[in-house]
């Protein structure tokens, strides 16, 4: 079947299209692909695209992740779908696209929101697990990396790499001793349940770069460089 979809320049938007697999026809030139708002369990049919810079996969039903070797991915994003495994994601990120520096997981099982009733320890541990495993990560969901994070996920962070265990049942408890200590990091976080109040569906609160979404609640990645401020 023909997919109409919102081409401009370099980008193509096939969101909101009811997609329950990657279509083969993807122009192999693109920089910027919204594949959000469809019902994609997996990205089989995603191939090589040598200049694709953004990938957005949010709200979809993608359970693990397997991505074709996107050498030039900067900015990745997979909100809201039902991802559990976090070292198997990470993992094949960084194999398959090495050079991405803006990521975003929320809404997934794997990513321990305080919204979802998780602690704000956790999520620091899993920010801290992410960074040990994509040092070139430079925002991660809703914040930038901070100095502190960036040197304590590459002293340590690979010792927290199962801060989140979706299939337990139970939520870790965990205080700032398991940090050394140091109650630093968690204070540099505040993460409060307003800042996920009146988002649907996973929503991210965060700016991206230029290109055209299909549907006025489209949930595209939105981070904002340097460039564009």
């Amino acid at each position: 079947r023909a997919h109409r979809a919102i081409q401009s320049m370099a980008s193509l938007s096939l969101a909101c299209r009811e997609l329950d697999r990657v279509p083969t026809d993807i122009p192999g030139d693109i920089s910027t692909l919204d594949l959000s708002f469809n019902n994609l369990k997996n990205t089989d049919g995603l191939f090589e695209l040598p200049q694709l810079d953004n990938l957005v996969l949010d709200n979809n039903a993608l359970s693990s992740l397997s991505l074709p070797r996107l050498s030039s991915l900067s900015t990745l994003s997979i909100n809201n779908n039902k991802i559990k495994d976090l070292k198997a994601t990470l993992e094949g990120i960084k194999a398959a696209a090495p050079n991405v520096r803006f990521l975003s997981l929320l809404k997934n099982p794997c990513c321990p929101s305080v919204v979802d009733g998780h602690s704000e320890d956790e999520y620091i541990r899993y920010r801290l697990y992410v960074v040990s495993m994509l040092p070139k990560i430079r925002f991660l969901d809703s914040m930038p990396i901070t100095k502190e994070e960036l040197a304590e996920g590459t002293r340590r962070g690979h010792y927290f790499g199962n801060v989140a265990r979706p299939d337990s049942g139970k939520k870790t408890q965990t205080s700032g001793s398991g940090m050394g200590g140091s109650n630093s990091l968690l204070n540099s976080l505040p993460l409060t349940k307003e800042a996920g109040e009146g988002q649907k569906g996973g929503r991210s609160f965060f700016g991206i770069s230029r290109y055209e979404y299909c549907g006025k609640e489209s949930e595209g990645n939105r981070f904002i460089r340097d460039q564009d401020l």
